[in-house]
């Protein structure tokens, strides 16, 4: 039987799992597929964390007519380089 424990620090928040791997094959696998099995031979121990998914703050797009600005805003900063450079 395959036990693991894992404490994960995420900021102040401490998050336990504890899991019996067979245990939590037959109640969350199971049901769904009942033809699925386990390969012993591949299993690995570890736990994948989403970064993005528990830390990813969303921002907000800046909208078009503030990028069209600032679009415009550099072409007239750059409009006389391009002579200056070929000349």
């Amino acid at each position: 039987m395959l036990f693991t424990q894992f404490i994960i620090f995420f900021s102040t928040t401490k998050y336990v799992i504890i899991r019996d791997i067979n245990g939590y094959f037959e109640k969350e696998v199971k049901p769904y597929a009942p033809d699925a099995w386990i390969d012993e031979t591949k299993t690995k121990k570890g736990y994948e964390i989403n970064f993005a998914k528990e830390f990813y703050k969303y921002k907000r797009l800046r909208n078009l007519a503030d990028i069209k600005a600032d679009i415009l805003a550099l072409e007239k900063e750059t409009e006389g380089l391009l002579m200056e450079v070929i000349s």
